[in-house]
């Protein structure tokens, strides 16, 4: 028993220095919506795996999960196709070398 719990301890340790260098890296809420597709697939993998029941609220609220990491990337989509039009039109002059 002291060695699952020193092995708990070690995972969690090295999943909080994970969490700390992606969010230097990241946008926070980049991360938080990472973070909630982790969430929804761990729920995924132990109703496929466990076979845990999931009712109606649960349901729900992984629903409004999924609906929510969708609609993030969705924006973050248009965002880049917007940014990448308007740099091809409005393309930044370098200073010629003479």
């Amino acid at each position: 028993m002291p060695a699952l719990l020193a092995l708990h301890a070690a995972l969690h340790f090295v999943q909080n220095a994970l969490a700390f260098t992606v969010v230097a890296l990241v946008n926070p809420l980049t991360y938080s919506v990472a973070s909630v597709t982790k969430r929804v697939v761990v729920i995924a993998g132990s109703v496929l795996v466990i076979q845990n029941e999931v009712g109606p609220l649960n349901a729900a609220g992984i629903a409004v999960a999924v609906g929510g990491v969708l609609a993030y990337n969705l924006v973050k989509y248009r965002e880049r196709r917007r940014a990448a039009r308007s740099q091809d039109e409005h393309p930044k002059s370098t200073p010629s070398i003479a």
